[in-house]
């Protein structure tokens, strides 16, 4: 779920539950004999989602990386869900059984397409559980305790113990009864055309927007050469001009923009990334834009007409919501300080 200069933090985290998501308690299509067998890859959501999401909080609750960095991440990343268009006809489930065709290959309508999603928007699915059975039992049960009846559920004496959705479905309504097999049917069995906004609505925050850049996306930005306009204009573009990806029905879709085109100038100046960053930010008292391009062998003029600012995903605090989220990413106990003595060793 998550990406940037610690992503070594995350990854050593994220293998380490692997070795028993994954490894011990394993999907029953996936715990073949031998190479040779086929994988039936459903239940990826929980292979690799609940690993996904487990891995950043033993992250943070180990402290290899900042809490306020990964909620900062969770809130880039679940906002610009959004503009996965490819949620509107592919389910989760189906990104699970295309695993073997998603991974790599062409950038282009990605956002249409989808990728291999289970693994971050199947840990977002896994937050709003962990926050439903908080905010269901008061804070006494989270996902602490699947996990241990998960894991419980093996036997010693085998290497692997094949995992079913029945189990998990069960082991979840042991710690509290929720409809879960029909949260399971909507989050991953059936397309979602709109954000489900419940995972952070059940850890106490609303989505909103903001025109400041979190540091997250700074970083990112700054690691990938690009700047981020999809809650604006509609498109990602790198620091040379090079449009990257455009969100389907976007202000840039509609303008006929699309990916590889390559913007020359705004407003009759020369392109740069400072020049249209302050474009957009001035669009609040000016506008439309217009852009110029090398559209093939061609020069075209693509205009937008916008007048909103700079816009990234944000969050805000539900009132008299108890805040799930840091409580989550919170160590289970204090580790105490070893004492300090002047007495000096003979």
């Amino acid at each position: 779920m998550v990406d940037g200069d610690n992503r070594i933090s995350y990854l050593l985290s994220h293998e380490f539950v692997h070795s028993w998501i994954g490894k011990y308690r394993r999907p029953f299509g996936m715990n073949t004999r031998d190479y040779m067998e086929d994988k039936n890859t459903d239940l990826l959501w929980v292979y690799e989602g609940l690993t996904e999401y487990l891995g950043d909080v033993l992250a943070a609750r180990s402290g290899l990386v900042k809490t306020e960095n990964l909620i900062d991440a969770y809130i880039h990343n679940f906002g610009n869900y959004q503009f996965k268009k490819g949620r509107s006809w592919r389910p989760i489930k189906d990104t699970e059984l295309a695993a073997y065709t998603l991974r790599g290959g062409s950038a282009n309508w990605s956002l249409l397409r989808r990728g291999q999603d289970y693994y971050g928007e199947g840990a977002y699915v896994w937050m709003e559980f962990d926050a439903r059975i908080r905010n269901a039992t008061e804070g006494t049960k989270s996902l602490n305790d699947f996990c241990a009846a998960l894991a419980g559920h093996g036997h010693r004496d085998s290497l692997t113990s094949p995992l079913t959705i029945d189990e998990i479905i069960n082991s979840l309504t042991d710690i509290v009864n929720l409809p879960w097999d029909s949260l399971i049917t909507e989050r991953i069995l059936e397309p979602q055309p709109k954000l489900n906004l419940s995972t952070f609505r059940e850890c106490g925050y609303e989505l909103t927007v903001t025109n400041e850049k979190s540091e997250y996306l700074k970083k990112r930005e700054t690691k990938y050469k690009y700047l981020d306009f999809y809650s604006s204009l509609g498109f990602t573009i790198s620091n040379e001009g090079k449009i990257k990806q455009v969100v389907p029905g976007s202000l840039a879709d509609k303008a006929a923009m699309f990916s590889g085109l390559k913007i020359i100038a705004l407003n009759n100046m020369k392109f740069s990334k400072d020049r249209i960053t302050n474009a957009v930010k001035d669009t609040t008292r000016k506008s439309p834009l217009t852009f110029l391009a090398f559209a093939g062998d061609f020069i075209k003029e693509y205009n937008i007409d916008y007048n909103q600012g700079l816009m990234y995903p944000a969050v805000k605090e539900i009132k008299g919501h108890k805040n799930r989220l840091l409580e989550i990413l919170s160590p289970l106990r204090e580790i105490e300080e070893p004492e300090k003595t002047d007495e000096k060793k003979e």
